[in-house]
């Protein structure tokens, strides 16, 4: 009988050991996803920062004195003389009738000032006249 009372008590040692070296098992698993955890808030911390320069970089580069400059020194693109119009809207802006596909016609009227010359002050453009 005294055999059978210390295998009961090695049984019980090898099952706590067991369950201390799950629960081991189970810390270095949580100090790993923690690891992992903090080089995503790193990743995540670095793309704001770089999605916050971006932003800045697209509002200086939406800059109206940034776009005339691009489009006449990149795009060739010069000031048409006959730009001068006014846009009227057919339904006032406080109407309901503004919701969805339902927006107003715009009427352009251009004034033709130097209208002789629209024909020429485009775009540049390689003319064999």
């Amino acid at each position: 009988m005294a055999t059978k009372g210390k295998k009961g008590i090695y049984a019980y040692i090898v099952l706590v050991s067991l369950a201390l070296l799950g629960l081991a098992g189970l810390r270095f698993y949580s100090l790993y996803l923690e690891h992992e955890l903090m080089a995503l808030n790193q990743q995540i911390e670095a793309l704001q920062q770089k999605d916050l320069l971006l932003s800045q970089r697209l509002l200086s580069m939406m800059a109206p004195d940034q776009v005339v400059y691009y489009a006449s020194g990149k795009l060739g693109m010069t000031k048409g003389l006959e730009r001068d119009s006014t846009i009227r809207l057919a339904i006032a802006p406080g109407s309901e009738r503004f919701q969805g596909d339902n927006l107003p016609t715009v009427a352009v009227e251009k004034r033709k000032t130097f209208g002789i010359f629209s024909a020429f002050a485009s775009a540049k453009e390689d003319r064999e006249d």
